[in-house]
């Protein structure tokens, strides 16, 4: 295909007595689209420090080599499934701070969660258990140009350092673990409601980090390194770009859906999540479900949401593209939202949303 792209893949699936299972495995790799970038970081650095490392205007790099594979087991109420993502070859892009030639990165996601679900488990009673596990890694190919040979970079302790000959070269690598257990349950047996429950506890582990680079500070004497310098390997010390940490968090949510008119529905949830590492958030959700004609549905919904912080964001030190901060609370959402959904006939629908979001 186009950018000298190839794909290959294979699926089957089938059973044996009670048991079903289904399979697939792909390999993809691409040259990547050629888009050009005509000036990036290095440009500016260039403009400003009377050098000429930048590489712009040239091609951003999306090479890749993907395999892929999925394995689902089935039998009776148990849900088995697995499978692995493997990167290799992967371009940055547009560079990781400025345009290179040669830069990639390696990369593996391997995961696998077991889910029991029996919507009888008794009478009005439906369960569902679910444990899952998912590792990720990202390591780096060869080493990895962050500024071209000649450049000058602007340190924030030390201001303008270099030439660098050889350019800065940073080769960040990281090992995750992440495990999860999720319980919920519905109960009908309540004339016009049905009441869920659930809770879950996450133990995340960024348990390996590992870093080679010649700039910033030695190590073994604390000096800062001189442009031209040998690569030093900074793993296991204070001068490392990500420190390793773990995570927990454990919720706790609850919802009823009420009929309680025979055109009027309203479903109220709250879930509240404890973090280890910032603390506590609760997040409501309301929704209004009204049918005004025979054809047509109207809602309205209110909800709050929030996304943690990554390991990143919280951890990043030593780190030329992005500083973290430990005291970073959660991001935070509100929405507001009306939903119109018109059915004249049976081959026709019209849908009509307006909403308004909050960060």
């Amino acid at each position: 295909g186009t950018h000298n792209t190839k794909d290959y893949w294979l699926t089957g699936g089938g059973s044996v007595g009670e048991i079903k299972y289904f399979g697939a495995l792909e390999s993809h790799k691409t040259d990547g689209f050629d888009e050009k970038i005509t000036s990036d970081l290095q440009s500016a650095l260039d403009l400003g420090l009377g050098t000429s490392a930048s590489l712009a205007p040239g091609s951003v790099n999306l090479e890749r080599k993907n395999l892929d594979a999925r394995l689902e087991l089935a039998y009776k109420n148990l849900k088995l499934r697995a499978g692995a993502q493997i990167r290799d070859d992967l371009g940055d892009g547009a560079g990781t701070l400025t345009l290179a030639e040669n830069n990639n990165f390696a990369s593996d996601r391997l995961n696998v969660d077991l889910t029991y679900e029996n919507k009888e488990f008794t009478d009005n009673l439906a369960i569902k258990i679910q444990t899952s596990y998912l590792q990720t890694s990202q390591e780096v190919n060869g080493n990895l140009l962050l500024f071209q040979p000649g450049a000058v970079i602007l340190d924030p302790m030390f201001g303008p350092v270099g030439p660098f000959p050889d350019g800065v070269i940073g080769n960040p690598e990281v090992k995750e673990r992440h495990t999860r257990f999720n319980f919920s349950s519905f109960y009908t047996g309540i004339d016009r409601h049905e009441i869920g429950v659930g809770t879950g506890y996450y133990h995340g582990d960024l348990y390996e980090v590992k870093e080679t680079k010649n700039f910033g500070r030695d190590p073994t004497t604390g000096l800062p390194l001189a442009p031209g310098a040998p690569m030093v390997d900074v793993t296991d010390t204070p001068y490392v770009f990500l420190t390793e940490g773990k995570r927990e968090n454990s919720y706790v949510f609850l919802q009823d859906v009420w009929r309680f008119s025979n055109d009027w529905e309203l479903t109220a949830g709250v879930r509240y999540d404890h973090y280890s590492d910032f603390g506590d958030t609760v997040n409501p959700r309301l929704a209004l479900v009204w049918s005004t004609t025979r054809n047509l549905t109207t809602k309205f919904l209110y909800g709050e949401a929030f996304r943690a912080p990554s390991f990143a964001q919280q951890r990043a030190i030593n780190n030329l593209s992005v500083q973290g901060n430990s005291d970073l609370d959660p991001e935070e959402l509100k929405s507001y939202e009306i939903a119109f959904d018109y059915r004249p006939g049976h081959d026709l629908v019209f849908n009509l949303n307006m909403f308004h979001y909050e960060w």
